[in-house]
């Protein structure tokens, strides 16, 4: 795309490396049973999932479930003047992938050693009085179009590390739409319809990371756990009861 080194220095570097995550999308699998072909979903680690947006910013704040579908990390610093905030990362459960990229979603995970690296940031915003990529050459004497080399109100920035973030065959995930609008609410100063439309749009976790087995202990502990010390009290009061009818004496 070209615009590496421009976005560089405004604090956003775009990596080279795809993004992998534990936390995904599916894909559709044709397997062949019989004389019958079944469609069975397969995770496909190159479609990211978010279980939370972050930031303090009103284009994530309740958002969740967002796909970034073949991303690549970002790298994110603060340059004189702006503001960047990282928006989105993935999942403790990620990995980086060099080129050339295997994105075969028939690829055997099983037997390949993957030693989770994460999390990468995914998406970020930068705001404040950016410096222009091309401020050296505002300085040229002579020149016929004068270039600014300043922003000289506030401007905003959104830098992903996909370009399929919008695509049709994404956009059908609900959060993926809404994120889409928040962005260009942001971009039209108009952060009143954000705060409107976020609401209700997802219920994320109160701990985005746990593990399967910590997750099937709460589960089953407030499904089991509490007519099991119900049960346990009635126990309790009957053999009570017994021991307190034995003591009388006629």
């Amino acid at each position: 795309h070209g615009l590496t080194a421009m976005l560089s220095s405004y604090g956003v570097t775009v990596g080279e490396k795809l993004v992998a995550d534990a936390k995904s999308g599916n894909v559709n699998m044709s397997e062949r049973r019989g004389f019958m072909v079944v469609n069975q979903p397969v995770p496909f680690p190159f479609l990211p999932i978010v279980p939370r947006m972050e930031g303090d910013s009103v284009i994530s704040s309740g958002l969740a479930d967002v796909m970034f579908p073949f991303a690549t990390a970002l790298e994110v610093k603060q340059v004189d003047g702006t503001t960047a905030t990282v928006l989105a990362r993935s999942t403790q459960k990620s990995w980086l992938e060099n080129k050339p990229f295997n994105i075969s979603p028939q690829r055997d995970w099983r037997s390949e050693t993957i030693t989770p690296t994460g999390p990468y940031p995914l998406m970020a915003q930068v705001s404040g009085t950016l410096k222009s990529h091309f401020a050296a050459e505002a300085t040229q004497s002579g020149s016929a179009t004068p270039i600014v080399a300043q922003s000289k109100s506030e401007a905003r920035v959104i830098v992903v590390g996909t370009s399929a973030l919008f695509q049709d065959d994404f956009m059908q995930n609900r959060s993926n739409q809404v994120l889409a609008m928040n962005i260009a609410d942001w971009m039209l100063l108009d952060p009143a319809l954000l705060a409107m439309r976020n609401r209700g749009i997802a219920l994320p976790t109160l701990q985005a990371e746990l593990s399967d087995s910590t997750r099937n202990l709460v589960k089953f502990g407030n499904a089991l756990g509490l007519p099991l010390l119900l049960a346990l009290f009635g126990v309790v009061r009957w053999r009570m009861r017994e021991s307190s009818r034995s003591s009388v004496t006629v």
